[in-house]
């Protein structure tokens, strides 16, 4: 069975349904595609303002993208869904607030903010460390633009 991926732009998210896909692309809900049961959106965790995860997240996670993508396109409930939703389920996005998030993210100042680790990464050296070296790095490159 095919899937699409509609990223046209909606400027309230959450009021984008199936309707609005029909409507843009000049289809039916009698249409026989075989992509009509999978329609996906990227706005499938976003902001009380609007503001799509899959672009504002602090660090790039791709693996969490893929996860997404793989429980949007298998159903499996055991993924996380993540960024993406099924418009054609009438699946509708979440929204993500701050009193949702248990760490306190840093911010640029005159001190050194914490570096932040991705989930399972631990801090060491590049030299004894290679998975997640890029990660550490664009954190100290972060680190060192916000001085």
């Amino acid at each position: 069975m095919g899937a699409v991926i509609d990223e046209i732009y909606a400027p309230t998210p959450k009021d984008y349904s199936i309707s609005s896909f029909y409507a843009n692309y000049h289809l039916s809900s009698g249409s026989a595609h075989a992509f009509m049961q999978k329609v996906l959106r990227i706005d499938g965790l976003m902001s009380a303002d609007n503001n799509l995860d899959w672009y504002e997240s602090r660090i790039a996670n791709p693996e969490w993208a893929l996860e997404g993508l793989r429980q949007a396109l298998s159903g499996d409930s055991s993924l996380r869904r993540k960024y993406f939703r099924n418009i054609a389920k009438n699946e509708v996005p979440e929204e993500l607030s701050a009193d949702m998030c248990a760490v306190e993210m840093p911010v640029c100042g005159k001190t050194y903010p914490a570096i932040i680790l991705r989930d399972g990464m631990a801090e060491a050296s590049s030299a004894t460390a290679p998975t997640g070296v890029t990660a550490l790095a664009l954190s100290a490159l972060a680190l060192a633009l916000c001085l």
